[in-house]
């Protein structure tokens, strides 16, 4: 990962996200475009979420793939493989795609 010289603020940094083909990592400032998987960690993956999604039924939580962005703290944006937040909880009105990082989750 290479990150941007000049730091970037959050609202730069999704402004560009929102209109770019590629993801990139926010850390304090800095932007760092994410690195192509492999197969066999996107086939980990996938049956790690299969196996939550079946371990999840309707109950109240949801599974999130590699594709929502997390906000970790107000400084720290990422795409994990997965995460789980409650069903219901606040995301951010002005950015689509971006989940809160709630008390209760778990990340892949």
């Amino acid at each position: 990962m290479v990150a941007q010289n000049a730091p970037v603020s959050v609202a730069e940094y999704l402004t560009i996200e929102a209109s770019s083909e590629i993801k990139r990592e926010y850390v304090d400032g800095a932007v760092y475009a994410m690195a192509g998987g492999t197969l066999a960690h996107d086939r980990i993956a996938n049956d790690v979420r299969t196996v939550m999604n079946a371990h999840l039924g309707a109950g109240p939580c949801a599974l999130y793939g590699p594709h929502v962005r997390l906000r970790v703290s107000p400084t720290l944006y990422y795409y994990p493989d997965g995460h789980g937040p409650l069903r219901g909880e606040p995301r951010s009105r002005r950015h689509r795609g971006v989940r809160a990082t709630p008390d209760r989750r778990g990340t892949l």
